[in-house]
């Protein structure tokens, strides 16, 4: 499948999300997956008493993006998420045959009393589809 380098340091406390503290930093400096390389991924992320945080940072040339997810989790349960990728290029990844690449904004709150059922309160998906041909 693939070769993954990466480097992990988590802390934590608890099991309801109520009262708990966790924390965990990780790094891909790079991996391979089906004959491609991606390098320079950060995850990060953190609950505090409910308090929810997690970034990822991809600054891979064929993946460049940025995701934060933060929120409340709880019997009420509120999550934002904000999300830019501002380059994938899904062609010279292998995962279609087109010469298509992608950028995109979304930013969207979830809420719930359902921890099985997420509901949209807000979301706003922008996308930009590129098409280049290939000499």
């Amino acid at each position: 499948m693939g070769i993954i380098t990466a480097r992990m340091q988590a802390t934590g406390i608890g099991f309801n999300p109520d009262s708990m503290h966790t924390g965990m930093d990780l790094t891909i400096p790079y991996l391979t997956y089906k004959g491609k390389r991606y390098q320079n991924t950060q995850l990060s992320g953190n609950i505090q008493q409910g308090q929810v945080n997690i970034n990822l940072i991809t600054e891979d040339p064929l993946a460049r993006m940025n995701l934060n997810l933060n929120g409340h989790l709880g019997a009420v349960t509120n999550l934002h998420l904000n999300t830019h990728i501002y380059h994938l290029d899904l062609y010279a990844m292998g995962m279609i045959k087109d010469t298509i690449s992608l950028s995109a904004v979304i930013d969207g709150s979830f809420n719930s009393t359902d921890t099985n059922r997420m509901e949209f309160s807000q979301i706003l998906f922008l996308l930009m589809f590129k098409h280049r041909a290939i000499k």
